[in-house]
């Protein structure tokens, strides 16, 4: 007899069959139950969800017709079916399922063995894993094309573990060293870098420079000296890093070999040091023979002047008159040339020092023009100086700015047809405060893409009225130099058959004004 406060026992068996129920209704995995030959029973709602298919089009045919997998994993699962232990761990097969959409999916596959009304069945728990088989597999692309990278690079990249046996052996390492990497790798990087980087009590690769344990340190630079096979040792630049991976390290290098590059810095140190011996040597060769080729030249052009104005008594040959002054011209012309060789040499070798004073312009031209007043008069051609009243004075070394003007009116007198004009003008210069001298001509011009070369040395630009005029094409060189060493600009501007203006450009901080002359110091006055 039943206590009235008693109530019945539910029905277990039921209670499981609706947590089952309800179990494969909100799976996330798809189900499928079989009978022993494969055709669908029931599959629940995901399914569709997953895979697009809804179960009245699977139910009643072969679950293999969803499911691809190769013959013994399909025998696989039909065989779980005729297991006698439902409690045992299933196998997990990999397999592929085309959806309606027509994607591929790959999926992980379950067989349990199911016993319904005393039938036995089969149940396939189906799981979708191509997000993970996709990252896998960029994984492997990733890995594929870093590992054809490394193998790939010229430089060596070698790696160790923390006892220093080398781990990675690229091409490039192979190539340098002389190792095959099935013959090196395991053995001690020692065999390619004696002592390097090595702790001297252990013999292991040291902290390389104390870096955070927590994390990829960021590669470093040395030089090192490494050891090929066949006993050659050769400088190297290596990149070192030092990588943590779970609970030790490795090392890793790219290294570098410089041999070829130390070589060619070598051999430009050696050819730059035998330039400059050169250079030495012929200063040195210029400084001493200048008094040699200036003495007789004094010589010469001295009793050549005392002949020609017959202090001793007329020449009587006219021939002889013509021939005098043929010698004293040539020996003019001949000292000329040897001062601009020697005065550029000087130059070049840094051995011309300023002489600053406060100069005045239109004086220093006045003086300049001087020298080239006689072969300007043989010509019939016009000296002109246009200057401003209130022109200020220029902080130079007078001499070297008459020897500018001397070479830029020479050259001018020179190419300049008879009956022509030279005009030095002294204006603003392009930037505030600048100054600038313009001497200017009605020459024979030159060509814009001779403009650049007839500034070098020796060089003169090519026409049938050049072709007749003396010069060793110093004048433009020596002048520019000349301005770089004031800090100054040198700039032409020419047109053929018009003229050529050359452009003496001088920094603001030379441009002297009147207040500014009285601070000069006396020294700086004593040429203005």
């Amino acid at each position: 007899m039943k206590s009235e406060h008693s109530q019945e026992c539910p029905d277990v068996a039921g209670v499981c069959r609706d947590v089952s129920s309800l179990f494969l209704e909100q799976s996330f995995e798809a189900v499928f139950v079989t009978d022993l030959s494969g055709l669908v029973l029931y599959c629940n709602p995901s399914v569709s969800r997953n895979f697009g298919f809804p179960a009245e089009v699977l139910v009643g045919r072969s679950v293999f017709e969803l499911i691809t997998l190769p013959a013994e994993d399909q025998q696989k699962i039909l065989l779980s079916g005729y297991q006698g232990n439902p409690e045992r761990e299933a196998e997990v097969i990999n397999g592929e399922i085309c959806s309606a959409r027509g994607t591929i999916f790959d999926v992980h596959l379950r067989a349990y063995p199911l016993l319904s009304s005393g039938q036995p069945l089969i149940m396939v728990l189906v799981r979708d894993i191509s997000a993970r088989v996709s990252v896998r597999k960029e994984l492997e692309t990733s890995r594929e094309l870093m590992g054809r990278i490394v193998e790939g690079v010229a430089d060596a990249i070698i790696a160790t573990d923390e006892e220093g046996d080398l781990t990675l052996f690229n091409k490039g390492a192979e190539k340098m060293f002389g190792y095959q990497s099935s013959e090196i790798i395991g053995t001690s990087l020692e065999h390619l870098i004696p002592d390097a980087f090595c702790d001297p009590d252990t013999g292991n690769p040291e902290d390389l420079g104390g870096r955070q344990d927590n994390s990829r340190s960021l590669g470093f630079r040395n030089g090192i000296s490494a050891l090929r096979r066949n006993g050659e040792i050769f400088p190297a630049d290596a990149t070192i890093m030092k990588i943590k991976r779970d609970n030790s390290y490795i090392f890793a290098a790219v290294v570098r070999d410089v041999s070829e590059q130390i070589s060619v810095q070598n051999e430009l140190r050696q050819a730059k040091e035998m330039a400059e011996a050169a250079n030495r040597m012929k200063t040195t060769f210029l400084a001493n023979m200048s008094h040699e080729l200036r003495t007789p030249l004094n010589a010469i052009i001295g009793f050549s002047e005392f002949i020609s104005e017959e202090h001793l008594g007329r020449i009587e040959p006219p021939k002889y008159r013509e021939y005098i002054k043929d010698i004293l011209y040539s020996g003019c012309h001949l000292l000329t040339i040897v001062n601009d060789i020697l005065d550029l040499s000087r130059v070049e070798a840094g051995e011309i020092t300023l002489h600053e004073t406060a100069v005045d312009i239109e004086a220093a031209i006045e003086s300049a023009y001087r020298f080239v007043k006689r072969q300007a008069q043989e010509k019939n051609i016009r000296l002109q100086t246009v200057v401003d009243a209130t022109l200020p004075y220029l902080l130079a070394d007078e001499r070297l700015l008459k020897q500018v003007v001397i070479n830029l009116a020479s050259n001018a007198v020179k190419f300049t047809p008879e009956g022509g004009s030279i005009v030095a003008k002294v204006v603003p210069g392009t930037a505030e405060g600048e100054l600038a001298i313009i001497i200017s001509d009605t020459g024979i011009g030159i060509a814009k893409e001779d403009l650049d070369r007839v500034i070098k040395p020796f060089e003169q630009c090519e026409s049938s009225y050049t072709k007749t005029i003396e010069g060793t094409g110093l004048g433009l060189s020596l002048a520019l130099s000349l301005m770089e060493l004031h800090n100054g600009r040198l700039s032409i501007e020419s047109e053929l058959g018009v003229g050529t203006s050359v452009i003496l450009t001088f920094p603001a901080n030379r441009v002297v004004t009147g207040n500014s002359v009285e601070e000069l110091p006396q020294q700086a006055m004593m040429s203005a």
